[in-house]
């Protein structure tokens, strides 16, 4: 096949396998509801995009691939299944391009994919081992989302949504945390935490399953060929004297028992350590030097969205950050709230209604820290509205909590009720997955 048309192309998956596919070789083609960044940077390099969904935008395609977004009745597939021609998802393609590298690292898990994933990508590129990276988020070091390199390494995220991470076969798999999310598609976290260990167990003949021995539902895994690492106990690889200043944290490598040496990170919060180690186990496996990963964590610079912050011209600070499950809520704030003096103020996008409905308890508990919580209308993905949920009605239930919320009509009128916040020592919290990147734009966060 030669040419191979992408429905959903703008996606940050989609769009950094479309550049891995230009780069073999293959003629590119693809759509998206809207012009963007990624779709910008792939005309640059030969790809043909069409902007909204037509049957004939698939015409001359020997392949089609759609990411988990697309429905059956999106005049693309249509047209495609009545031309005959291939459909593959997502996760499909992914595990194809992987099986052409020799060693795949995939990174799994709740939260901390794209750190990790980011992690692994600076100490590979700084070992000089040239892998090729695909990543979920913007990446400094590689100026995007995917990195191409040579054929020994692949070093992908791996999701889990729609058992997404089942159609790859790695050397490494790693699972930083296991906790209740897109319950729209596994009911439960049983069946989540199932999903995972089939994960674990596609671990190839040689390879290894690199776990999170803090957390409960990881250390439940069983499998062969596993190695544990910890922030808070003994294992194959932890932390130890462990030191914070202002949310950074500095911290010993102990390897089966013996003592490596210390690493400071740059990126904060206690969640970073424990990525840090997920990182550190797969490149000690693969002999990469210490004093080599020390340097490269140290300059470690987080992906966009990841606790991006600026300063704005009132004194206050102003911070994005992709956070979207209660869990990753939670350690944003805590890292927020020991950095600020004044007042902590938050901007809450929720992202699609079956996470608010699933999580609504979880929601009301994970905003302790903030002093004023303003709620946006919710992102709504791939799903139509559901009854009751809505952020007026999750405002009113964080209020009943105790706390200061409200819902916006909004972001703009969120933007409006920010206003009055802006001031010396206070920060401003910009919180989501979804369009609240385009609130974040106002205040000169790119």
């Amino acid at each position: 096949m030669k040419h191979i048309h992408i429905i959903g192309i703008g996606g940050i998956s989609l769009s950094g396998l479309a550049t891995i596919l230009i780069n073999k070789g293959y003629v590119v083609s693809g759509s998206d509801a809207h012009k963007s960044d990624l779709t910008q940077k792939l005309e640059k390099l030969g790809a043909k995009i069409f902007v909204g969904h037509s049957a004939t935008n698939v015409d001359g395609a020997e392949l089609v691939v759609r990411s988990a977004a697309i429905k059956d009745d999106n005049p693309e597939i249509v047209e495609a299944q009545r031309q005959g021609i291939k459909i593959i998802d997502r996760a499909e393609l992914l595990g194809q391009i992987a099986s052409e590298y020799q060693t795949v690292i995939s990174v799994a898990g709740t939260h901390g994919k794209t750190t990790t994933t980011g992690m692994l990508a600076s100490i590979f590129i700084a070992a000089n081992k040239n892998p090729t990276v695909h990543i979920g988020g913007e990446l400094p070091i590689i100026g995007g989302n995917v990195f191409i390199g040579g054929k020994k390494y692949f070093i992908t995220e791996a999701c889990e949504y729609y058992d997404s991470f089942l159609k790859l076969s790695s050397d490494y798999g790693v699972i930083t945390n296991i906790q209740k999310d897109h319950l729209d598609y596994f009911k439960n976290l049983d069946n989540l935490q199932k999903s995972f260990e089939k994960f674990a167990k596609n671990t190839k003949y040689n390879g290894l399953c690199v776990t999170n021995l803090d957390d409960e539902n990881c250390a439940k895994i069983k499998t062969k060929n596993m190695i544990k690492f910890s922030v808070l106990s003994n294992a194959d690889y932890c932390a130890t004297n462990i030191t914070e200043q202002d949310q950074n944290y500095s911290f010993n490598v102990v390897e089966f028992g013996k003592n490596l040496g210390r690493i400071s990170l740059s990126v904060p919060g206690i969640h970073n350590v424990s990525n840090a180690m997920a990182a550190i186990a797969v490149a000690r496996q693969e002999c990469i030097e210490f004093e080599t990963i020390k340097n490269a964590l140290e300059t470690f610079c987080q992906s966009k969205r990841r606790y991006q912050q600026l300063t704005h011209q009132s004194g206050a600070v102003v911070v994005h950050d992709y956070a979207h499950h209660p869990t990753e809520i939670a350690a944003t704030l805590a890292v927020a709230r020991a950095r600020t003096r004044g007042k902590l103020i938050v901007v809450f996008e929720p992202h699609t209604f079956s996470r608010t409905q699933y999580l609504w308890k979880e929601f009301c508990e994970c905003f302790v820290g903030a002093d004023q919580v303003i709620f946006a209308p919710i992102y709504p993905a791939r799903e139509e509205p559901i009854n009751g949920v809505t952020s007026k009605n999750l405002a009113v239930a964080v209020s009943e909590s105790g706390q200061n919320a409200i819902a916006a009509e909004s972001l703009d009128q969120a933007h409006d009720m920010l206003l009055p916040y802006l001031q010396k020592d206070n920060t401003i919290l910009l919180l989501g997955a979804g369009t609240i990147v385009n609130l974040a734009q106002k205040f000169g966060i790119d």
